[in-house]
């Protein structure tokens, strides 16, 4: 990487006056890899959702620890092949997750990203 040259993983979507609504974040090898970073990567989701955000997690990385929010059992990962995992966090149901499963070889699912209650939801076509 050059000097100067800043990688970003963070989308900030704002409304009007600025007031951010939701953020789309990319999670490094390093958030999946070292338990440090884990414990930070949590506390940012938690800080985020707690200030009233959406919280958008996208995990692209094919090797570490299960870093997004527990799902329960009720997400079935096939055993067969590697996929990758996106997890929306809605503002004020924080306790509740939409995933969207990637299996790797496949184009990477349409995911609905909240907007403002009442708004209808973006769609995050990677």
């Amino acid at each position: 990487m050059d000097r100067g040259e800043h990688k970003l993983r963070r989308l900030e979507i704002a409304d009007s006056t600025g007031h951010i609504i939701t953020v789309i974040e990319f999670l490094s090898p390093s958030n999946k890899t070292e338990f440090e970073h884990r414990l930070r990567w949590e506390r940012k989701r938690n800080e985020n959702v707690a200030a009233g955000l959406s919280f958008v997690e996208i995990d692209l990385v094919r090797t570490g620890a299960w870093t997004l929010p527990d799902h329960a059992g009720l997400l079935r990962l096939p055993g067969d092949r590697v996929s990758h995992v996106i997890c929306v966090t809605r503002s004020g149901l924080r306790w509740r997750h939409e995933f969207y499963v990637c299996p790797l070889r496949e184009r990477l699912p349409v995911v609905r990203v909240p907007l403002r209650r009442g708004d209808r939801d973006a769609a995050l076509d990677l």
